[in-house]
């Protein structure tokens, strides 16, 4: 029975009068709504429990009911029917779950499109094949390709099991509709960019100011160079060099810290440090210097006997790849003196840099290459071009063409197949911690496979027929 309660303590959520309630002969000053359950211990005695607290006496009905059926639900064995969440509300309860920025904007746009398919008010438990078959023919309407179409439907999947897993309980016995993956081949890409290839592209790219070329088309441009030059130095994914930051260089070690852009969020130890070559060097300091932060401290010239690129010749050297003679000069110029001092040199290169350091994007950036960790800028754009000028073959969708991905795999397959370095070195250089994970990235080299071949012929050729 459904009744007013009473008391003279205080009790949040109760109502309070002074003086006391009209209704009650003791004046008690606290009132709220509520009911009796009465019980019986294991001796049979039966004792009261007072349920109080609620505002009204709905509040206080509704409880007593929900008490009711689930006592009838208990001594019956009926499950509880729990409220069934609607996609939409799936979406927004797995959205801010994910702690990558990056896979959440991608999973946003992949799952807001579903919902775009299936219905807002759907709910989870009506959600069929029927409805992925319709989001994938979508997406095939959108020209993308089975490979990424494959890739949309794990952010899915992964949405889905979560929700029986953890977010909704009345999707505990509730099961995942069957998947229509598209068939793709699973064939792992084995391009390794030549030596002349690479040689032609950075080139290309560290080339001299055109005429009418702007001083920002021309730090783009030998942006573009220094990251493509960084994968092969450091035989990294792309994505970990944009991600580069100016406090993750120790200058005083010699190396920087690189994250694991695709194991950060699945493994414990992500981070590896390479060496700062004399290349790597130079490249840093023309990007401080780019960057407008000023002169070069003296703290980093010191600790690094990298960055006296004038008095060290393999560094020379290593540098002519990057541009014609008279661009060299012109680096060895801005790496001697504070780049505010080349206004007079009046040639295009101090020049631009000089205009480029008055950016107030860069100057507040905590990133070598970007200005935010996310893309360099028009890298696409910039290294097609030097590709198409070239006569090169770029793109993955181009037969033959190689992507800045290639550079891990040339790197890999260099230090394996003509250094020979065994693969646990290499796989602390690369970050793998499986030694099969190595073999996949390097490529036997043909001069190799031919050594092979005449070997085979030696022992089982022509001269085990006898004459």
């Amino acid at each position: 029975m459904i009744r007013k309660v009473y008391s003279n303590k205080a009790k949040p959520g109760w109502f309070y009068r002074a003086g006391g309630w009209p209704d009650d002969p003791k004046r008690r000053a606290y009132r709220s709504w509520g009911f009796d359950i009465h019980v019986r211990d294991q001796a049979g005695h039966e004792q009261r429990k007072r349920q109080s607290g609620f505002l009204s006496e709905v509040e206080a009905g509704k409880a007593a009911d929900n008490f009711a059926n689930a006592v009838l639900r208990s001594r019956y064995g009926i499950r509880e029917v729990l409220p069934m969440p609607s996609l939409a509300q799936l979406v927004t309860k797995h959205l801010p779950q994910i702690s990558s920025r990056r896979e959440r904007v991608r999973a946003t746009r992949v799952l807001n499109a579903m919902v775009g398919v299936c219905g807002k008010t759907l709910p989870v438990d009506q959600f069929k094949s029927a409805h992925l078959l319709d989001f994938v023919t979508l997406l095939r309407g959108q020209g993308l390709s089975p490979s990424t179409i494959d890739r949309d439907l794990n952010i899915v999947s992964t949405m889905l099991h979560s929700a029986v897993a953890t977010y909704f309980p009345a999707l505990a016995q509730w099961l995942v509709p069957k998947f229509p993956r598209p068939k793709y081949s699973k064939r792992r890409r084995e391009r390794v960019i030549k030596l002349e290839e690479i040689t032609k592209l950075l080139t290309n790219l560290y080339r001299e100011p055109e005429p009418g070329e702007s001083d920002i088309a021309v730090r783009n441009r030998r942006n573009v160079a220094h990251v493509f030059r960084m994968a092969l130095l450091t035989a990294s994914r792309p994505g970990e060099i944009k991600r580069l930051r100016w406090d993750q260089i120790d200058w005083q070690a010699g190396t920087f810290q690189l994250i694991g852009t695709k194991t950060e969020n699945s493994q414990a130890h992500t981070a590896r440090y390479p060496k700062i070559t004399d290349t790597i060097a130079a490249i840093f300091r023309e990007r401080w210097e780019a960057q407008g932060k000023g002169e070069i401290p003296s703290w980093m010239i010191s600790a690094s006997k990298l960055l006296a690129i004038e008095s060290t010749r393999s560094a020379r050297n290593s540098l002519k790849l990057l541009a014609p003679t008279r661009t060299l000069a012109q680096i060895e110029m801005l790496q001697s003196k504070p780049l505010n001092k080349h206004r007079s040199l009046g040639n295009s290169i101090a020049s631009s840099f000089v205009n480029m350091s008055s950016s107030p994007l860069h100057q507040s950036s905590v990133y070598v290459f970007t200005s935010n960790g996310g893309e360099v800028t028009h890298y696409y754009e910039i290294i097609a071009g030097a590709a198409r000028a070239c006569s090169l073959l770029y793109g993955r969708k181009t037969l033959g063409g190689f992507v800045t991905h290639d550079n891990r795999h040339t790197a890999v397959s260099y230090l394996v197949e003509v250094c020979g370095y065994d693969l646990k070195t290499v796989g602390e250089l690369t970050g793998h911690s499986d030694e099969v994970m190595v073999l996949l990235y390097s490529h036997t080299q043909r001069k190799t496979i031919n050594a092979a071949y005449d070997d085979l012929e030696k022992f089982a050729g022509t001269g085990t027929l006898g004459s």
